[in-house]
């Protein structure tokens, strides 16, 4: 954003971690503006130009939250001390107010209030009653863990619905897309259905997430089906251990990049999971390149270090369908029919690899979807397949 003769603007610099910075517009080097270990994004100046708003995960990586900083050097301060996940900051004409954007796990999004010179901030218009906490489900919590090389990693857990200590769950681990996404305390309805319907669920930040810096979102770069999924298996290890997960009753679920750790999961992880659902992912990384758009091949070949065959090696760890026959667990392969990003034929390999050596799996596709599913009916559609097969295979005791 330029104004006047400055102008703002967001990078990760040498520091690491996405930052915001002053850059003259007539040139000269930029002056960096906040700092620590956190993402501080969105900087929108207040209309007196001393200040501006941001952003930022600091105090709670798990959150977002609204930051003032002031531009004379001194000590950025939170907007509000209200839990949950901030966004869009916009300053009223005199500089007195901020309005922004607020959600919680049990809450969608509502704009608030909030005094630049403290006090509390409050809803814009009255807040209908959330359905979700009139449910009586526990509010989703950080749950914290570490990988199998001792590299400490989080995500959200989901308890379900009359959780009682002591109790073993059915476990379902849903890892999300990107991989550059990471999973906040904001809502997520399939999550909180889940655990309505008496499931753990688990959305881990495995290693290639956003939200931790530049290192941690690079872990994953060259290392494609590698790391990541020892996180996975870190994840449900950490559960168990915990007392929270039956062993015997774990399931893992996806799609896109989240499909893509689902088949490799399963892959390298073939005694751990119960049940899968693998939604529009990646089984061959070649292959993807090979019918992908153009933006999207730039962009992971990139991420792999080269053309397939420039790195090999790590194309192939990146390559499930020769290693199908070790994969003990029942599928369900979901994919829509015109998928720009990730091309039909990944799933259609896929499919045809578990058929030919007499795997379990249920193949779904949707006529005119892209990547991901947007027609009403085929979103009821597969939720109901989702549900059904994990009920299945899970047994998860009905919850009242």
């Amino acid at each position: 954003m330029v104004t006047g003769q400055q102008d703002l603007s967001s990078g990760f610099q040498e520091t690491g971690w996405d930052k915001v910075f002053l850059i003259p517009a007539s040139g000269g080097k930029p002056k960096q503006l906040t700092k620590g270990e956190s993402e501080d994004e969105t900087p929108v100046y207040s209309p007196d130009g001393k200040s501006i708003a941001i952003v930022s995960n600091r105090e709670f990586a798990e959150e977002h939250h609204i930051w003032i900083v002031p531009l004379n050097g001194s000590k950025p301060r939170r907007l509000t001390h209200l839990a949950g996940v901030e966004s869009d900051p916009q300053w009223s004409p005199d500089g007195t107010t901020i309005y922004f954007q607020r959600g919680t796990a049990l809450r969608s999004p509502a704009t608030y209030t909030a005094a630049t010179n403290g006090g509390e901030a409050h809803p814009l218009n009255p807040l209908p009653p959330s359905k979700y906490e009139q449910a009586n489900l526990p509010a989703p919590e950080v749950f914290h863990f570490q990988g199998k090389d001792g590299l400490p990693l989080a995500g959200i857990l989901y308890k379900p619905k009359g959780y009682k200590d002591g109790t073993r769950y059915p476990l379902v681990i849903w890892a999300h897309g990107g991989p550059e996404a990471q999973v906040v305390l904001s809502l997520t309805p399939w999550s909180l259905y889940l655990a309505q319907e008496g499931y753990l669920v688990f959305e881990p930040n495995f290693r290639g997430s956003t939200g931790y810096g530049e290192r941690f979102r690079n872990l994953n770069v060259e290392d494609s089906g590698g790391g990541e999924i020892d996180d996975i298996g870190a994840s449900v290890q950490a559960l168990v251990n915990k007392g929270l997960a039956d062993p015997q009753r774990v399931a893992i679920g996806g799609g896109s990049h989240g499909g893509t750790i689902v088949a490799n999961a399963v892959t390298k992880l073939p005694d751990t999971f119960a049940a899968a659902i693998e939604m529009f992912g990646v089984v061959d990384r070649a292959l993807f390149l090979k019918y992908t758009n153009r933006n999207s091949r730039i962009r992971w070949e990139t991420k792999m270090g080269g053309p397939p065959e420039a790195k090999p090696s790590i194309y192939r760890k990146a390559n499930i369908l020769p290693d199908v026959n070790k994969i003990t667990t029942p599928l369900l392969v979901m994919h829509g029919e015109e998928d720009p990003q990730v091309p039909p034929q990944e799933s259609q390999e896929f499919v045809a690899a578990l058929k030919k050596d007499g795997k379990i799996y249920d193949y779904v596709t949707y006529p005119h979807e892209g990547h991901g599913f947007q027609q009403p009916e085929h979103r009821l559609d597969s939720y109901k397949r989702q549900l059904a097969f994990l009920e299945k295979y899970l047994h998860p005791t009905p919850q009242n």
